[in-house]
């Protein structure tokens, strides 16, 4: 049901491109909207467009998304590394980037994002940072080594 919702979006933003193709919200709006209809070259083709209007947290996220959907990690990482640096606080960009490094199998880069994650302060516990920590630690080699 979802997807043919989204699926009905991607027509009308497709018809209204053309009015509002220098629009940041439109085009970050619009890129969203593809990367649900998994149309994800299209989506980083637009998210892309959408970043010399527009430089946010929530842009390099979607980016980061598109990027790993399509498996490529290296750009995936370079979104989520901006994201990480806007907002240093937040746990998501770093997991994210830990989650590239495994799909890459390069355990050395993931457990060092592991262990920044690992003994990142929380400013806010919240179900989402008390979920990346017990994922971090189940997934790190290293993290439950330490810990034996």
């Amino acid at each position: 049901m979802e997807g043919r919702i989204y699926r009905n979006r991607y027509g009308s933003y497709r018809d209204l491109q053309t009015w509002f193709d220098s629009d940041p919200s439109f085009l970050y709006n619009y890129s969203y909207v593809l990367y649900q209809s998994d149309e994800l070259l299209k989506s980083a083709e637009v998210a892309l467009k959408c970043s010399n209007f527009l430089a946010s947290y929530d842009l390099c996220m979607l980016k980061g998304e598109i990027y790993f959907s399509l498996a490529d990690y290296e750009n995936a990482i370079e979104a989520f590394d901006r994201a990480a640096k806007m907002c240093p606080n937040r746990f998501v960009p770093l997991y994210k980037i830990f989650l590239c490094y495994r799909e890459m199998d390069n355990q050395p880069r993931a457990d060092a994002v592991a262990r920044t994650i690992y003994d990142k302060p929380v400013k806010v516990q919240s179900p989402i940072v008390r979920m990346i920590k017990v994922r971090i630690f189940n997934k790190s080699k290293i993290i439950q080594h330490e810990n034996n």
